[in-house]
């Protein structure tokens, strides 16, 4: 016992060694790999984290992650199908030439079809013409593709009476290839059936009828022997035209024999057909998928991807527990590669070209009406050319002839289009002119790229409008009248800006003749909301000039030598009360008066630096010159003057003067169509934007 005692002391010495020993052997081959070393070199740069195998494929340098779970090693490829391309317009080759360069993109092994390959019904000579140009189209794919004879493939032009009893199969056989076969590939079977025998007694062709759609014993005989040879495969797939299983025509034929054959080989897997131009699915049926496709240019008795109407491929992926299927849209497939920045840098050029006025702007009688022709030019900044499609948008009481112009612009080329508007209704008389009733132009771009048409964003611009005259009532003394601003959230205002519809009112940089030096900004204002930022008088952008109520607080901003100089109130204006605020800037100073007191002056001198963005009253330009920031509440009396009007503290005129200083004078006591009159010598007519309107003062407030 004590012999035995000693081995097994032994033995257990030895094994802790062996234990003790093998970790220092693996730690020691670890260390001495080139990727360990850099890892554990790079890992002490970061604070020397202990490096950490999840398991034995996945390495990370991470302390303490998350096991991540591979992806099982099966053996699994991809077949794509290939629909009809028959029974349509020539014009569908397209899709078929699109289909192999979609199917190049995505390489599966190799491309099945269900038949109708060529227009057929036809003599020998127009046959083989089609023949050679389907089967140019399909050498374009990089792998094999593999034929199956549909009606179109086979029927002869039954208006000859000589047409031979077997019509084109000879032709198809020598020129395409069996009529059906079968292969393995992978350890998967597929076998290809011929559906178009005809009447096995008389030989007529046809598939309206039962009789002509049975398979004869010959065929019958093959696809048992085809099960047969393909018995040890994971799955078979069977291919053929005609959609059997879905009775109708149909009824009457054998295939209930065939799909009793393939059930009982027990690996038949899914059978796929055409034909009948619309994607369905019918199954399982005792095990087996049924598929029809659609088309790969041929044609469809309407375009519909939701209903499976549409041109498009299948793709199957195979593995030994499976399968799936799924149906790709032909052009639906895009290469990375299109995307370099070249193609991009020139489409985002191409993107920014607006249309500009071409001539005169639309103009505006006094009564409302209009009658005159509008253009807009373009010029194409790419390298492609762009198809330009203009839609005027014209709302009630408008017409525009043409409703729409499509114009194609060469590279580096100008094209114009052009449209004819009249609005005859006088709108004053009914009531008044909703700002947003004005009409505009969407536009959308195709950009002609050799790979094929990009269509960009479509965009709207504003139609530029103006009065044909100015009414001889236009500066009628009313001072119970104002502008009249809701004011809207950010989000909100976000949402309008693109349509033109932001509350304000808005006069274009060129329509201001400012020049540098002093000036002075005033206007009368009543506040409904003073939460936030909101634009009294704004044309700033890093730039110019604005006067803000921000939380309620005046602010004069201009920007001076290369930043805001911004005096300020300490004191919130009141809401509902009208206040008199104005901004003066004298070359050395710029000073902000609030009811005619100065509450801050700031040091500021140098020139303006100068924009081309649109004066908003009652908002505040963006970058594009979109309004944001919305005033809430009412404006009246804004006025725009070189020089100093005010030194020291002043009273507040109710209503202002023009003189020769005066750059922009607006009382806002009349609207006309869509504008307000600028009663400086300039007398422009001002847009009001939006739900922004002349009206009387709100009833309560202390004007």
């Amino acid at each position: 016992m004590s012999g035995d005692r000693e081995m097994l002391r032994t033995l257990t010495c030895f094994i802790m060694l062996l234990v003790g020993a093998f970790p220092a052997v693996a730690q020691e081959s670890e260390s001495n790999s080139e990727p360990e070393k850099a890892a554990k070199s790079s890992q002490a740069d970061a604070g020397d984290v202990e490096i950490v195998r999840v398991d034995q494929k996945i390495f990370t340098t991470r302390s303490k992650p998350m096991s991540l779970a591979l992806a099982p090693e099966t053996e699994a490829f991809q077949i794509a199908i290939y629909g009809d391309r028959t029974g349509g317009d020539p014009s569908g080759l397209k899709f078929l030439r699109q289909a192999v360069d979609d199917t190049n993109l995505i390489d599966p092994d190799f491309v099945m079809t269900v038949g109708d390959l060529i227009q057929g019904y036809n003599r020998p000579d127009e046959w083989i013409v089609e023949m050679k140009e389907f089967r140019d189209i399909m050498d374009g794919l990089d792998m094999e593709w593999f034929p199956v004879a549909g009606n179109h493939d086979i029927y002869w032009d039954f208006r000859d009476p000589n047409r031979p009893q077997k019509h084109h199969e000879a032709n198809y056989e020598k020129n395409f290839g069996p009529l059906w076969y079968s292969f393995q590939h992978k350890n998967n079977g597929f076998i290809v059936l011929f559906s178009d025998e005809g009447d096995l007694e008389n030989g007529d062709k046809g598939f309206r009828e039962g009789r002509m759609q049975n398979m004869s014993d010959q065929q019958l005989e093959f696809l048992e022997k085809a099960l047969a040879k393909l018995s040890d495969c994971d799955h078979v797939f069977c291919f053929l035209h005609h959609p059997r299983w879905l009775g109708g025509g149909y009824e009457g034929s054998n295939w209930p024999e065939v799909h009793k054959r393939m059930v009982a080989a027990k690996n038949v897997a899914a059978v796929f057909a055409g034909h009948i131009h619309h994607m369905t699915y019918h199954g399982p049926v005792d095990g087996i998928e049924y598929y029809s496709l659609a088309t790969t240019g041929g044609h469809l008795s309407m375009e519909s991807v939701e209903l499976g109407y549409l041109h498009h491929f299948n793709l199957v992926t195979i593995r030994p527990d499976g399968f799936s299927v799924s149906a790709i849209p032909v052009g639906g497939v895009l290469d990375p590669k299109d995307f370099d920045k070249a193609m991009l840098d020139d489409v985002n050029v191409v993107r920014g070209a607006r249309p500009k006025r071409n001539g005169e702007k639309l103009l505006v009688k006094p009564d409302a009406s209009v009658s005159q022709a509008y253009a807009m030019t373009v010029t194409n900044p790419g390298a492609y050319p762009l198809e330009a499609t203009f839609s005027p948008t014209v709302p009630a009481g408008w017409q525009a002839i043409p409703d729409h112009q499509h114009v194609v612009i060469g590279p580096g080329k100008t094209e114009e289009a052009r449209f004819f508007l009249v609005h005859a209704d006088d709108m004053q008389a009914r009531g008044g002119w909703s700002n947003q009733a004005v009409p505009s132009v969407r536009y959308q771009y195709e950009y002609l790229h050799p790979k094929g048409r990009i269509k960009l964003p479509e965009q709207t611009v504003a139609i530029d409008m103006g009065l044909a005259e100015i009414p001889a009532d236009a500066f009628a003394t009313d001072a119970s009248r104002s502008l009249h601003l809701r004011g809207r959230t950010s989000a909100q205002t976000r949402r309008r800006r693109a349509t033109n519809s932001t509350d304000s009112a808005v006069i274009q940089s060129s329509e201001i003749d400012l020049p540098q030096g002093p000036f002075t900004l005033e206007a009368w204002v009543c506040a409904t909301k003073i939460d936030g930022s909101r634009g009294v008088v704004c044309k700033t952008q890093s730039s110019e000039y604005a006067i803000f109520l921000h939380n309620g607080i005046p602010s004069f901003d201009v920007h001076l030598s290369g930043t805001y100089v911004s005096p300020k109130a300490s004191k919130k204006v009141e809401l509902d009360k009208w206040t008199h605020l104005a901004g003066v800037f004298d070359g050395k100073e710029c000073h902000m008066f609030v009811d005619g007191k100065k509450v801050q002056s700031l040091k500021g001198s140098g020139t303006r630096r100068l924009n081309q963005l649109p004066l908003f009253v009652g908002a505040d330009p963006d970058g594009n010159g979109n309004p944001t920031r919305e005033f809430a509440g009412e404006i009246d009396e804004v006025r725009l003057s070189t020089g100093v009007r005010y030194t020291e503290d002043f009273v507040p005129s109710r209503r202002h003067e023009t003189d020769s200083e005066t750059k922009m004078l607006l009382h806002f006591d009349q609207q006309v169509g869509p504008f307000v009159i600028d009663d400086s010598a300039n007398r422009t007519g001002v847009m009001l934007l939006g739900d922004a309107n002349v009206a009387p003062v709100t009833e309560g407030s202390d004007k």
